[in-house]
């Protein structure tokens, strides 16, 4: 039966009464189990192509017989996947089980993996002389119950990188209405609408030209919003096609832009996603975290402000000691919190 891969939903309170038993069908599943217990299994979904029911896209993107181990990013997504592509749920065969026993999903203290992180980010602040900076814990593709979990262990500020997984979390009845979104995923200018419907965001990180700030500011006023939003401009520290973000020269006038353009949104500072082999270089200085800091001084001074008064987004699980050392002002950290997690492949490098 299916029982082995879906046993994490064992725990849930509205849906353990309803995955007793064997599911034959994606219909049967889906109907019979919450939509914030199916993301909680998403990651380790199962799905096999029949290949009598698969279109010839979805047959050359799941051959019959493979495991596919790929988290639907929303309710329609979801759907799609299931009956769109005509990609069905199979019984497991006793053939099927050790493999699936492999992927069992680890148990995850939030609250010791928090406490963890906390005492190396006081620790890393403490040795250079610098104050603690925010920990926003990035809680992308993971269940709302461990962002719970971290919420009682005290953590309010929280990072996600896809607008509707954010939206579906923040207006769940069952987050606290203290609770900190900041979002730090690309944003497209056509999903600026949806951003500005997410309950208590207090900050969009990834800011990276003129017409997304508009679009953004636009948005925010047709909600109805009131209060400014906090921005950082994104820069592309490392220079790499792939990553998002504005080249370090075209920072200051972006920052101007906002300052002066767009009333419901303030800027607040700088962010980027550095290349992945100087996150892992701890033996020399980062050169993403030095140009970040090196823009922080240049816009300072284009705007007449403060280079303390300016935030820097810069550290993940794998640099933010490092980053702290640099000067961060704001870490993101998710995997040595949350456990680790699957990725698309475009999203690879940009794991927090």
């Amino acid at each position: 039966t299916i029982m082995l891969l879906f046993q994490r939903l064992s725990s849930s309170s509205c849906c353990s009464s309803s995955i007793i038993g064997c599911c034959s069908s994606p219909s049967s599943f889906v109907s019979r189990c919450c939509w914030s217990c199916i993301r909680s299994i998403a990651p380790y979904s199962l799905f096999v192509v029949n290949r009598s029911l698969a279109t010839p896209a979805s047959s050359r993107r799941f051959p019959t017989g493979n495991l596919v181990l790929k988290p639907p990013q929303s309710r329609v997504s979801c759907w799609r996947q299931l009956f769109c592509n005509k990609i069905s749920f199979r019984t497991m065969t006793d053939s099927l089980a050790p493999t699936l026993e492999s992927l069992r999903v680890p148990e995850v203290n939030v609250a010791d993996n928090l406490a963890e992180v906390v005492q190396r980010i006081e620790s890393s602040a403490k040795r250079s002389g610098n104050v603690p900076p925010r920990l926003v814990a990035v809680s992308k593709t993971k269940p709302l119950s461990l962002v719970l979990d971290a919420y009682k262990a005290g953590q309010r500020c929280f990072g996600e990188n896809y607008i509707q997984e954010l939206k579906e979390k923040s207006l769940d009845p069952k987050t606290p209405d203290d609770i900190e979104w900041r979002f730090i995923g690309r944003l497209q200018s056509n999903k600026c609408n949806q951003l500005a419907a997410v309950k208590n965001l207090t900050a969009v990180e990834t800011i990276s030209s003129e017409k997304l700030a508009q679009k953004l500011n636009a948005a925010l006023e047709n909600s109805g919003r009131e209060a400014p939003l906090d921005v950082l401009v994104q820069v592309n520290t490392s220079g790499e096609e792939n990553k998002g973000g504005v080249d370090p020269g075209d920072v200051s006038s972006l920052a101007q832009f906002i300052t002066e353009k767009c009333p419901l949104l303030t800027f607040r500072g700088l962010m980027t996603i550095g290349m992945l082999a100087r996150s892992v270089d701890v033996e020399n200085s980062n050169e993403d975290f030095e140009c970040l800091v090196e823009s922080r001084k240049t816009v300072a001074a284009n705007l007449g402000v403060e280079e303390a008064s300016l935030d820097l987004s810069m550290g993940m699980s794998n640099d933010f000691e490092h980053a702290i050392s640099m000067g961060s002002t704001n870490v993101r950290i998710g995997s040595t919190v949350f456990g680790a997690r699957s990725y698309p492949k475009k999203d690879e490098e940009q794991a927090n």
